[in-house]
């Protein structure tokens, strides 16, 4: 019954570990180390600074706990060394203090000595009565191919087979302990190892948690938010504008007759250049005698020419 529990504990850390590994390796890749080299040491060194030891932390935490995972699989050994410790133990509670109590409740462990101390000490008893025994019987077998007169060899020979017949008795009783003291370790290892298992596997959810964090803090510091670009205010051109016949006619219409004759002239009229595409140049007509409204018109190639003055303006501001 022992044995199937610590194998069926076993495989369910076994796969734990891989588990925890394909994770691992999962926020690992999905993490972008390489982000780290988008942070520059002037401007974000609280950031990389939190970016290198949230890493750090977290690959740290999550081979502490692979290791602790694998030292929880290394074989754990109960001996008659610890079997007397366990014996002589007074405490109340813990592993040592369960495996004296459930010996003291199960007659099959105890073999009818009532505790585990008393179990011991039978078993050393029998096991001292067996081998002297053993010893007699020895002496008696040679006694009784010995030398000597046919009287002695043949009461050697019947005093043997009685040590032979009394050894068989204590080494039933002494196979019976020994058998009631090889289930009491294997209680105790079943005992040790399965709280070596649940302390191992709560101690990896707690740093599996906070490997997680580490993560998180680590995706924070490595991605900043974009910084939003300045603005920068469109560039306004002080000009002239000067116009062809043909753009006279063109935007007479939009500018007005006055307006267009008077850009029409050597000295055209003062625009305000806003913006060029391949439509031709967005200008705002200035306000004048000749054009009262400030205009605003693509003038384009064949309309005539934007020239600019001298000074240019922005909107941030105007002059």
């Amino acid at each position: 019954m022992h044995a199937e529990a610590l194998k069926q504990m076993s495989t369910a850390i076994t796969w734990l570990i891989g588990a925890l590994a394909a994770v691992a390796a999962a926020m690992i890749a999905g993490s972008q180390l390489s982000s780290i080299g988008r942070l520059s040491w002037d401007d974000d060194r609280s950031r990389l600074l939190l970016a290198v030891i949230s890493i750090a932390v977290a690959i740290g935490l999550i081979l502490v706990s692979i290791g602790l995972l694998y030292r929880v699989q290394a074989p754990t050994n109960t001996d008659f060394n610890r079997l007397r410790k366990l014996a002589a133990g007074t405490r109340r509670h813990g592993v040592a203090a369960e495996v004296r109590r459930q010996v003291e409740d199960d007659s099959t462990l105890h073999r009818g000595t009532g505790s585990l101390a008393s179990l011991m000490t039978e078993f050393n008893t029998v096991r001292s009565e067996f081998h002297e025994l053993k010893n007699k019987e020895y002496a008696e077998e040679k006694q009784a191919v010995g030398g000597g007169d046919d009287t002695a060899r043949t009461a050697a020979v019947a005093r043997r087979k009685q040590l032979a017949a009394y050894r068989e008795v204590v080494g039933s009783r002494m196979t019976e302990y020994r058998t009631a003291l090889l289930r009491v370790a294997q209680l105790d290892k079943y005992l040790r190892t399965r709280k070596r298992y649940r302390f191992a596997s709560w101690t990896v959810i707690v740093l599996s948690i906070a490997a997680a964090l580490a993560f998180v803090a680590f995706a924070w510091a490595a991605n900043p938010a974009d910084k939003p670009k300045d603005a920068t205010a469109p560039r306004l051109v002080a000009a002239h504008l000067t116009l062809t016949d043909e753009g006279r006619k063109g935007l007479e219409q939009r500018l007005g007759k006055t307006c267009a004759a008077a850009a029409a002239t050597d000295g055209g009229v003062s625009v305000v250049a806003l913006s060029s595409s391949d439509a031709g140049i967005e200008v705002v007509i200035v306000p004048s005698t000749e054009c009262p409204q400030p205009k605003r018109v693509v003038v384009s190639a064949s309309d005539g020419d934007v020239v600019a003055d001298a000074a240019a303006v922005s909107t941030a501001s105007p002059r």
